[in-house]
């Protein structure tokens, strides 16, 4: 009988802690769900890339990285707009045509309008 009652005892003291367990990660997933539909909610009405001198810019500041000074010579950057969501930035051929030769063609990048992620990027061949 005695060894019955520490094993119910024992029982009863996993039991408790599983719960107190289950109940904080169960805080802590409520808390992390606010946070992140507050954060959304922050999104401007026009998204972060509301124009196409912002895409512009943030084509410009990605390609810089990777293509290096180059990608001046492909200037000036045509921003147009793709449906209501995305942005397609394009240099062009310099006339010189030194890009094709040196640099392998126009650059690409686009960009989605809502959260300035950036879904591709490339240069022709």
């Amino acid at each position: 009988m005695k060894t019955r009652f520490h094993f119910l005892a024992n029982c009863r003291i996993a039991l408790c802690a599983f719960l107190v367990t289950a109940l904080i990660v169960t805080a802590l997933i409520a808390a992390t769900v606010d946070s992140v539909r507050t954060s959304v909610q922050r999104i401007p009405k026009n998204g972060y890339v509301p124009d196409a001198a912002t895409a512009t810019r943030v084509a410009e500041a990605i390609w810089l990285p990777i293509y290096g000074s180059s990608i001046y010579d492909h200037k000036p950057f045509v921003a147009e707009i793709v449906g209501d969501s995305l942005w397609h930035v394009t240099g062009r051929i310099p006339a010189s045509g030194k890009a094709i030769e040196v640099d392998g063609g126009v650059i690409h990048a686009w960009i989605r309008k809502r959260d300035c992620c950036i879904l591709g990027i490339n240069r022709e061949k």
